[in-house]
């Protein structure tokens, strides 16, 4: 029962993500969670992000505007890094809190904390639109590429800021798409070198059982959004993610997941 849970969630979460640019990563995590420890589960979910933007990469590679990705992914890329460090120092603090919730025992710590607050703040600016950098300098670029790379190796959360970047340049809606899937690819694949050096461990003891399922699964909602991209606008679909999002993050936050 635990696996199709798992293959729904990357199933319909890699539908929205090929729209909204975040999601698959948030809503994959918890589901790990419930299967193995913290830290593997944040190694897998790593694992099938990073598979899933390949494969969408693929898909889309030919209406990539590679100007943009110079300027923009490259940066994000190391910043990356630099926010997945700051994630592996996070989570090895041995603070925890515990406490009752109308008789549910509940208990968070730091990394729980400051995930669920940056995943509420992101979701708010995203649903909002509280962010929108009207510029296109090159400097704003890679302004840009320096935030949403960094939260991006930090929390995972890097289509918000990423968009509030980009949405103004003159990209078609294919463009648009298609640089933020090769600047999520970017940013994964700094994730990964972070973890495979820092945490060799949850490496080596991955569930292959159940990530491979979630990337099947997930690599088929790359495929049907892609091919029914053009029936489908951004709009239509931030409120869902919006509220997905504000729920897991609140949740995350206090402990209950």
């Amino acid at each position: 029962m635990e696996l199709i849970g798992l293959v729904l969630v990357a199933f319909f979460a890699s539908i929205l993500t090929f729209f909204s640019g975040f999601g698959l990563g948030t809503l994959l995590l918890p589901v790990f969670s419930l299967m193995v420890p913290i830290e593997m589960a944040i190694c897998m979910t790593a694992i099938v992000h990073f598979l899933n933007s390949l494969f969408k990469f693929l898909l889309t590679r030919n209406a990539i505007h590679w100007s943009t990705f110079k300027r923009f992914g490259l940066v994000s890329m190391l910043f990356a890094i630099l926010g997945a460090y700051c994630l592996q120092y996070i989570a090895i603090q041995e603070w925890t809190y515990a406490y009752q919730l109308i008789g549910f025992n509940a208990s968070t710590n730091a990394l729980k904390i400051i995930i669920g607050i940056l995943l509420i703040i992101f979701t708010w600016i995203e649903y909002f639109d509280i962010i929108n950098i009207k510029s296109n300098k090159p400097i704003h670029l890679i302004l840009g590429g320096i935030a949403s790379g960094f939260f991006g190796g930090l929390s995972g959360h890097q289509g918000a800021l990423r968009a509030a970047f980009l949405r103004n340049l003159p990209l078609s809606k294919e463009q648009f798409i298609a640089i933020g899937i090769v600047c999520a690819l970017m940013v994964d694949s700094g994730r990964l070198f972070v973890y495979a050096k820092m945490d060799q461990a949850s490496f080596s003891n991955v569930q292959w059982k159940l990530v491979l399922p979630a990337i099947a699964a997930a690599w088929t909602g790359a495929w049907i959004g892609n091919n029914y991209l053009h029936k489908v606008t951004l709009n239509q679909i931030q409120g869902i993610v919006g509220i997905c999002l504000l729920i897991f993050g609140t949740a995350l936050g206090m402990g209950l997941i």
